[in-house]
């Protein structure tokens, strides 16, 4: 091979990989502006469905746009912060899911409509965007995994429609199978297991309930490690994680609400 074969190959490679980078950054393209659209088509069903619903809602449907009011009109007496970290070991409904949607409402306003608006934004939203990124790390078809997902669960819109709060643990659901579904990087890894400890943690004390989640992640996990004979480290660092965190800072949590 002479050098003007040599000058040749490497012009050949160079073009092969601007092809193959251009190809790339047009697949990014084109999947953020198909999840945009999902998410704007998304947006406006659950506004639509919002400004002409008639229903009157009430219980776990207007708990938390009541709280997020009181929270957003100075309601809560003494300390704010030391009610709301106190709310968490002793009530069922507590005040931490209702911050972020009193912020929201404190630039939006007040109406069930912002209240509605929110959820999606915060919640939803974010929750699609993660889907997609599941669907791109599990499926060779991401766009139509991602459609499958979003069509085959309409809950998920409805739930915030009707003023569900709890919608919002959904996003750190995703949170924890979008760092677990992560290629291993040693540089990250133990950091990306920390975080689903702290995680698991953070949507229990959002809504009790999701301790089951908590549970059934934790052990997934185990039998992912029995099955395909996986190291032991990760599952034990979640769970050292999220055992510091939970006897650390929410004992009360532990002997009052979970229970």
């Amino acid at each position: 091979m002479d050098s003007l074969d040599i000058l040749e190959w490497l012009d050949n490679r160079k073009r092969a990989e601007y092809s193959n980078e251009t190809k790339r950054q047009a697949q990014r393209r084109i999947a953020i502006l198909y999840t945009a659209a999902v998410c704007l088509v998304v947006f406006i069903i659950g506004l639509v469905y919002t400004t002409k619903s008639k229903n009157i809602y009430f219980w776990d449907s207007a708990t938390y746009w009541e709280m997020s009011r009181s929270v957003l009109s100075g309601s809560i007496k003494d300390s704010f912060w030391s009610s709301v970290y106190s709310s968490i070991g002793t009530n069922d409904y507590n005040y931490l899911a209702a911050l972020p949607s009193a912020l929201w409402m404190k630039i939006f306003g007040t109406s069930r409509t912002s209240y509605v608006a929110g959820l999606i934004v915060m919640y939803i939203v974010p929750a699609l965007i993660l889907i997609y990124r599941l669907s791109a790390k599990l499926s060779k078809a991401p766009k139509t995994a991602f459609t499958a997902a979003v069509c085959l669960v309409p809950a998920m819109l409805y739930i915030a429609c009707v003023g569900y709060a709890d919608v919002g643990g959904l996003v750190m659901m995703l949170g924890c199978y979008t760092l677990y579904f992560t290629e291993p990087e040693k540089e990250d890894e133990v950091l990306r297991y920390i975080v689903i400890g702290a995680l698991l943690v953070l949507m229990m004390i959002f809504r009790r309930y999701y301790s089951f989640f908590a549970v059934s992640f934790m052990t997934a996990m185990a039998m992912d490690r029995i099955l395909f004979r996986k190291k032991w480290r990760n599952i034990v660092i979640v769970g050292i994680t999220a055992a510091v965190i939970m006897v650390g800072l929410f004992t009360p949590f532990i002997r009052y609400i979970l229970p």
